[in-house]
Order: C-alpha cells, then structure tokens, then sequence
C-alpha cells in the first residue's frame, strides 16, 4: 500500500469528515481525464453534463448513459484506492462514478445535500473520492462541506425542491446542520 495520506490528514478526515490530502494525479492524468470528459459529453448528447451518472461503465448503462473506461482507471487508481483505504478501512467496494461537469452558461445548481441520503447504504458508512478537473472556485460553483456533519453517521433531514435548474431536487434542510 503506498502511504498516500499522512496520520493528520486521516485525523482531519476523522474530525472534519474531509480532508484534502497532499497528493495529486499527473497533469498527464489530469489532460486524459479532461478529454474523456469531453468525450463523455459527446457520447451523451442527450443526457445534461450534470447528470452523467455510472461513467465509469464503459457501455450504455442502466441510467441512458455511455461510460468510459478512463473512468473506471481513475476509479480504480492505487493512488485514490489506497488514499481511501486509509481513511475508511480495507474493505472498500466502488459504489459509482459520476462527473458533475456545469457548464459555464447554463449550468445547474447542485443543492446543499448529503451524499448518503441518496444511497441505500446502511451502516452510512461511504466517501466521495472528488477529483477536481478545472480550477474549483466561489465563483464558479465549488464544493461545499459542513464539516463535523458526518459523526451522527446517519442521513440528515432533506427538502424537496420544485425549482427548474437543479441538479438534484432534494436539499438539506435539517435543523441540527449548520449551512452557514
């Protein structure tokens, strides 16, 4: 196993539920994997480039969309699969592979919303390996976390959303989280 995640960043990942550890994928890697982005959305022509779920599936999946392998060797990556490892135990199984790719014009909002909530996972025991193709900035929509929010180990309170332009039309709306 590579030690791809330093003892303090596991202790963040412990205290806060994330952690941004100092490793990084090759900008070699990181130039296949904006081209199978692009390849992607132009074998889904139908399908938002927010909603490509199951990419690492290189077929036509149950969800309408054709995958690509570069996907699956990311996914499958010793550098992520050992970063994993380390914070969450041997025993890690690839639960699905999404790219949520917003494009600049007319990209849909991503509401605040916990990952698990959507899964039928039980124990809530997950986490999301997120690999950053493009610069991720306020301005253009970054990640946000609640930090702490994954230690009641369980699914939070969500609101549904009659909104058009959502990703996802469930949003956190549970008293015990802190948004701000």
């Amino acid at each position: 196993m590579i030690q791809s995640v330093t003892e303090r960043e596991i202790a963040t990942y412990n205290q806060r539920g994330y952690v941004v550890p100092d490793i990084q994928l090759s900008a070699e890697r990181i130039e296949e994997l904006d081209a199978a982005v692009h390849r992607l959305i132009a074998n889904n022509p139908d399908v938002r480039p927010e909603r490509l779920v199951s990419v690492h599936i290189d077929r036509m999946n149950d969800e309408g969309v054709r995958g690509d392998a570069a996907f699956f060797k990311l996914a499958s990556d010793p550098l992520i699969v050992d970063a994993v490892s380390q914070v969450m135990g041997p025993d890690v199984v690839l639960w699905g592979c999404q790219v949520f790719c917003k494009p600049a014009s007319d990209g849909m909002e991503v509401p605040m919303h916990q990952d698990g909530h959507y899964w039928p996972i039980d124990p809530l025991e997950s986490c999301t390996a997120w690999v950053a193709i493009d610069d991720s900035t306020i301005e253009n929509g970054c990640l946000r976390l609640v930090p702490g929010s994954h230690k009641a180990r369980r699914s939070f309170q969500h609101g549904l959303s009659e909104r058009e332009g959502l990703v996802l039309n469930q949003y956190v709306d549970d008293p015990e989280v802190d948004l701000s």
